[in-house]
């Protein structure tokens, strides 16, 4: 299941970073690796875990949050 979804996160990341250029055909390329990677690792600590379930959605939420009261705070100035 590993190698299924690194590659198909390979494939997304060169099809999604090619519609930019080739540098970020790479980078696409990387990030999908990386991501299918952990993709199946995740998804075994969501099996397990209900914490992860509910603690990294309020995570997110939260980084987000803070990105755009950031934005916020530097056009201000």
């Amino acid at each position: 299941m590993t190698i299924i979804t690194t590659v198909a996160g390979m494939l997304i990341g060169m099809l999604f970073g090619s519609l930019v250029s080739r540098e970020t055909m790479v980078t696409g390329y990387a990030n999908g690796l990386m991501s299918g990677f952990m993709a199946p690792m995740v998804g075994m600590m969501i099996m397990d875990h209900i914490v992860l379930m509910v603690g990294l959605p309020l995570v997110l939420t939260v980084i987000f949050i803070l990105f755009i009261l950031s934005n916020h705070l530097k056009q201000e100035l």
